[in-house]
């Protein structure tokens, strides 16, 4: 007998038993109106909807088709399985008749209520397009549609008022998408709602659509555009003019903003054009390298073989401050009017054994005394190199801890015999000690990084800085880190415009106003502030400290009934409205019973 392709019964060789018919799996209320229509046109797909609506029952026994139709109601109930949750699996696996399956499938999650439509309404009203594509944005809306649909069925006759409530309801839709729109869109959804007759969901995304592919194409076309543009200007570099009257590079003397004035839009636009100021003419005056006598930053005092312009633009020491530090260094000439030598690391065989050299290159410390190596460990490793800047490798004998003073201790210094000087690694000893280093033209300062206080000094010498804290002698050190420190605190006070003006001590009580009325004890964690320093009678701290004026206890003025005085007090507008949209806020208060109102 030839089989009949149309009967609900007929198994494709494709129809298996671990087949997964949809996507979605069922968990629950919450998506059993999505489950159930994919299952149905699946099963529709597959000519089974028979099996489950009802309408091809259980044949009777003995009938030639009982067997074949349990072959195929087994088939239809392993799909249902197949789409379920392991909560929802256990329930159902042991039921024999598919069409009993799902009908207790819908009488358990079927609940179509008021508080879902509600939440589909609330979420159609909310939804924006957002950050997101205009087909993304439609996407998420179609759904929600979809799914309001599913549970409010729509008339399907073929009447006059029903094709006028479907157009209705496209309407409706088309509206509440051009609503979620971003406002970058606003005059195409202008024309849109101009046309006559009003387009249809789908021709409004179409629309937008092509509009969203033009934008995107102009803004890439933008960007290559601006692309070449600042490769043109790059390419261009090296042909940059400098000013005459600022110096600064990329523009003229004809076209500078301190002589013509700041154009509209500029942070500097409403600062009136004055004219060259005497900040400027000392900024030109070290760019130009000219002594300028009423400066207070170190010009002149120079030794021979210094650079001027870098002197010049240390910052935050005087004159004073700067020769009383190469006093106490003991810095009479840096180098002899002789023959100029180049020194480098590595190639002086003169260098002293005991002293540092102070190198910014180093990665690590190495000593070439092993006398100044303390619990050290020996490497029997040949390979252990240093690299030198030649390209040549030494070996490393030894690894150790020594100590520049009594305080810095190193950790991990390398012993490499043929080293005739010991390096001092800058980037290893401000990692290891929480400081930094100020470098200036004859010498250099190791500072903490919170407290600023100076750890030690480097002397410069034949071109090399040079660790000098254990050579100096011992009140000279103490001397400089005081002026060091000394000129740290005070010179951020100090006026750029003054004439050498020494810095001068402050007093605690000066300090104390300076600092916002700090406490003593906060002060004295200060490094300039003594432990022993106080602080004398403030008419301002208790004043300060005070919550409110005092306030008589007894009033002079009494009442002695209800609303016989009222205060009202009237205040807005509030920058974000209530759900009613009220923005000011009316409060009444009873002088007698001191009960409140207020109003919106």
């Amino acid at each position: 007998m030839a089989n009949n392709f149309d009967d609900p019964l007929y198994i494709h060789p494709c129809d298996t038993r671990g087949m997964n018919l949809v996507n979605e799996q069922l968990i629950g209320v919450e998506n059993y109106g999505i489950w159930s229509r994919a299952m149905l046109i699946a099963l529709r797909a597959k000519n089974k909807l028979a099996m489950i609506d009802g309408s091809y029952s259980r044949p009777a026994i003995g009938s030639p088709t009982l067997r074949q139709w349990e072959r195929c109601n087994a088939l239809v109930l392993s799909w249902i399985m197949n789409t379920v949750s392991k909560e929802i699996f256990g329930g159902i696996v042991y039921a024999s008749d598919a069409s009993t399956v799902w009908a207790d499938l819908k009488e358990q999650f079927d609940k179509i209520n008021g508080s879902r439509i509600f939440s589909l309404h609330r979420e159609i009203g909310r939804l924006t397009q957002g950050n997101t594509t205009i087909s993304n944005y439609y996407c998420k809306l179609k759904q929600l549609w979809d799914e309001y649909s599913a549970l409010v069925t729509l008339p399907s006759c073929e009447c006059d008022t029903a094709k006028k409530y479907l157009e209705h309801e496209q309407q409706q839709r088309l509206l509440q998408f051009l609503m979620g729109l971003n406002d970058s869109y606003m005059n195409v959804r202008s024309q849109i709602l101009m046309m006559n007759p009003l387009p249809t969901v789908g021709q409004a995304f179409s629309l937008l659509s092509q509009e969203e592919s033009h934008r995107t194409l102009s803004t890439t076309d933008n960007q290559v555009a601006a692309f070449y543009t600042k490769q043109s200007k790059n390419d261009n570099s090296a042909k940059e003019v400098t000013c005459e009257y600022c110096h600064w590079n990329g523009h003229t003397k004809a076209d500078c903003y301190r002589l013509i004035g700041y154009p509209p839009g500029h942070r500097l636009y409403k600062i009136p054009n004055k004219g060259p100021n005497k900040k400027m003419m000392y900024r030109d005056n070290l760019r130009n390298k000219k002594a300028s006598a009423g400066s207070n930053m170190v010009e002149g005092n120079v030794s021979e073989g210094t650079s001027s312009n870098a002197v010049q633009n240390a910052p935050l020491f005087t004159s004073a401050q700067y020769a009383e530090i190469l006093k106490l260094l003991g810095n009479t000439s840096v180098q002899s009017e002789g023959t100029p030598t180049v020194n480098m690391a590595g190639t002086d065989s003169k260098a002293v054994i005991s002293e540092w050299i102070i190198d910014t290159g180093a990665n690590e410390h190495m000593i070439g005394d092993l006398s100044l190596l303390q619990r050290s460990t020996s490497l029997v490793d040949s390979t252990s190199t240093v690299r030198l800047p030649n390209g040549s490798k030494v070996s490393i004998s030894k690894v150790g801890s020594t100590f520049l003073s009594e305080s810095i201790e190193l950790q991990n210094v390398l012993y490499v015999p043929h080293f005739q000087f010991n390096i001092l690694s800058v980037s290893k000893f401000t990692k290891a000690h929480g400081c930094f280093v100020t470098f200036y033209p004859d010498f250099c300062i190791f500072q903490d990084l919170k407290t600023r206080r100076v750890m030690g000094i480097g002397k410069e010498r034949q071109g090399l800085y040079h660790f000098t804290t254990k050579t100096i002698q011992e009140t000279n050190f103490r001397d400089i880190v005081t002026l060091s420190s000394h000129m740290f605190q005070c010179n951020n006070f100090q006026s750029r415009s003054t004439n050498n003006v020494p810095c001068k001590s402050v007093d605690i009580n000066t300090w104390h106003k300076i600092l916002g009325h700090m406490s003593i004890t906060r002060m004295q964690l200060l490094p300039f502030v003594s432990k022993n320093d106080s602080i004398s009678h403030c008419s301002i701290c208790p004043i300060s400290k005070q919550s409110r004026l005092p306030f008589p206890h007894a009033s002079e003025t009494k009442y002695f009934y209800h609303f016989q005085v009222i205060h009202m007090d009237i205040w807005g507008p509030f920058h974000t409205p209530t759900y009613n949209g009220e923005r000011y806020f009316l409060t009444i208060v009873d002088d007698y019973s001191r009960g409140t109102w207020v109003y919106l």
